[in-house]
């Protein structure tokens, strides 16, 4: 009898220690499992889990201000995705933003007070340019839709003109002429753009290695040249005038190159 129990005694103990061995097992295996969701978890954006409507939005400083005042941009409070900040002749190129209509602020970042505000409709999948323009006294807003897709062929690129210089009678000529060439050998981009007026992207066969002089002319008050550009293709490109001839700027050309994040 005395072995008998001696040996229900072992039975138990071995029942509890297996018992102990398999909590320990599953508690081991919890752990493993929560580890690796952590890990998981770090590597993957916040962002990514979130399923929302979104638009493309490029925006160009082209306000002639005089003091090139630095701009803090972004979109109304609810839902902002992106924002960043601006200085004349710059841009934040094709943002992802949230669509839907929406308020775009600039905001002198000096002082923080109000420069202009914007309403805009931007709708699921399309993409848009916001052109900030006017004078220190009278910013205004240009607000178009781009038709920058589908994109040029790895043979081609395509440019459009932006005249973004203040003040009346600022109609400019746009063309374009091989580097060395005579400005009668150019072609015409875009014949009497006026301020406040983008035109619609043209397609442009490339020339590999080709450098361009691009010449805005406003017969009798101005010429702007910008030399010796290199134009690659499957590229897009904004040739963007501001300022105006005879202010703290000046008149100026600019040439962006057009970057869709998708």
């Amino acid at each position: 009898m005395a072995g008998h129990k001696t040996n229900d005694f072992s039975d138990t103990l071995n029942q509890i220690n297996m018992y102990n061995f398999r909590i320990y097992k599953l508690i081991f295996g919890l752990l493993i499992l929560y580890s690796a969701g952590i890990l998981v978890g770090c590597e993957k954006p916040e962002i990514t889990n979130e399923d929302f409507k979104a638009s493309n939005l490029a925006v160009y400083d082209c306000w002639n201000d005089g003091t090139n005042t630095e701009l803090y941009f972004t979109i109304d409070t609810s839902n902002t995705l992106h924002d960043g900040s601006l200085t004349f002749g710059r841009i934040l190129d094709y943002l992802i933003v949230y669509s839907g209509t929406r308020t775009a602020k600039f905001i002198n970042a000096g002082d923080g007070s109000s420069v202009v505000n914007a309403n805009i409709a931007l709708e699921d999948k399309k993409v848009y340019s916001l052109f900030l323009t006017g004078t220190l006294s009278a910013p205004e807003t240009v607000f178009i839709e781009d038709a920058v897709v589908p994109g040029p062929t790895p043979d081609k690129y395509k440019l459009r003109v932006a005249n973004m210089i203040s003040g009346a009678g600022s109609a400019y000529t746009v063309s374009i002429a091989a580097t060395g060439e005579p400005l009668s050998s150019a072609t015409i981009l875009e014949s009497s753009i006026n301020n406040k007026t983008v035109s619609d992207f043209k397609e442009f066969s490339e020339t590999r290695g080709k450098r361009y002089d691009i010449y805005a002319i406003n017969p009798g008050v101005d010429t702007i040249l910008n030399p010796n550009v290199l134009l690659v293709g499957e590229r897009s490109y904004t040739i963007s005038l501001s300022g105006q001839k005879g202010s703290a700027y000046g008149s100026r050309m600019d040439l962006f190159e057009n970057v869709l994040r998708y």
